[in-house]
């Protein structure tokens, strides 16, 4: 019986390391894409008859936080239980919302993840990147969504997987 309180102590902490992240690897490489995928992405909304996007130094920043979070934690998607939406991510970097189109604020993002990448493969990836956003309706219809007026975007690699984020915002 007097070890029945020391069992309890010691399940518990076991159990709550189990549950705590394990601590991620922070080795990340920032892949240049932006300029090119912001230049096709830019021709995409023209064909389309839309305006340009403008690059936004925040909704880069935003989009990073999205795509290390993917990474450190071997997901991906749009969840982040820091910053559970766009929106919320493109505040906590400090964007300032300009009104525009009707709204005061707007935030919506894509993710794209790519198992299993080696450096080579990194090489022109933003053609590759552009085409699995649109071949995703959800994802194409935020590329062409006449809403925002910038764009943020982020890509990470760890040695396997990449991972981009755009954050498109006003």
């Amino acid at each position: 019986m007097k070890f029945l309180p020391l069992l309890v102590l010691s399940l518990f902490s076991n159990l709550s390391q189990a549950s705590a992240p394990a601590p991620s690897r922070v080795a990340w490489t920032d892949v240049r894409t932006t300029p090119t995928l912001l230049q096709q992405i830019n021709n995409y909304r023209r064909q389309a008859g839309l305006p340009p996007l403008v690059l936004s130094e925040t909704a880069c920043r935003a989009a990073r936080l999205q795509a290390a979070y993917n990474l450190a934690n071997h997901t991906h998607g749009h969840y982040h239980p820091q910053y559970a939406t766009p929106r919320a991510r493109l505040l906590a970097v400090g964007h300032r919302f300009e009104k525009t189109a009707g709204y005061i604020s707007y935030g919506f993002e894509n993710c794209v993840r790519f198992r299993g990448m080696r450096a080579k493969d990194l090489r022109s990836i933003e053609d590759q990147i552009l085409r699995a956003y649109q071949h995703s309706p959800k994802h194409n219809a935020a590329l062409l969504d006449p809403t925002p007026t910038k764009v943020g975007i982020a890509t990470l690699y760890d040695g396997d997987e990449l991972q981009n984020s755009i954050v498109f915002c006003i």
